[in-house]
């Protein structure tokens, strides 16, 4: 089995066609992650926006042990972001485990996913933006779309830069 059937048999779907991004929810929880071929090592980096509401100690012990068996090469918490980096070259077929067991784990923990925006925790869904891959809620979608069109429907000044470039030109080379 490849390293991206095992990320689909898991449950994750492709952020986009040809991207390297992979997206998961569970309903309460979402993942999003990439895959990563380094010269001799295949890796599944997630990463998750949550808030740790108890028992975070048992989660810390779960990565721990995790990673004492190889299975995580490293993991990181700051804020309510956890990031794992998951060894798929030796442990790819116990991925799909793993990510059950990390589910219940969070679970467990009473972990909700938040929006990345403004810690909403209601239908949220993953968006893709020239920001890379947001967890987004309907309200925070929609002002990033409106941001967007802004941007992209906002006059060119050209005209005007060219002229002030071409006058700071003459002043200095007058001095």
């Amino acid at each position: 089995m490849s390293n991206e059937s095992t990320l689909i048999s898991a449950g994750f779907r492709k952020a986009e066609e040809n991207s390297n991004d992979w997206v998961y929810s569970s309903g309460i929880i979402f993942f999003r992650g990439y895959y990563q071929n380094l010269e001799n090592s295949e890796n599944f980096v997630f990463f998750i926006n949550l808030e740790i509401k108890e028992n975070k100690s048992e989660l810390l012990t779960f990565l721990d042990d995790a990673k004492a068996k190889g299975k995580i090469r490293e993991y990181g918490s700051t804020g309510d972001n956890l990031s794992i980096t998951f060894n798929l070259n030796e442990y790819y077929s116990e991925f799909n485990s793993f990510v059950e067991s990390l589910i219940s784990m969070l679970k467990n923990c009473s972990c909700e996913s938040e929006c990345d925006t403004c810690n909403n925790k209601n239908f949220l869904n993953h968006y893709v933006s020239h920001e890379g891959i947001k967890l987004l809620c309907p309200d925070c979608a929609n002002a990033l779309e409106t941001k967007i069109q802004k941007e992209l429907t906002a006059p060119n000044n050209y005209g005007v830069g060219f002229f002030a470039a071409l006058l700071g030109a003459l002043v200095c080379s007058a001095l």
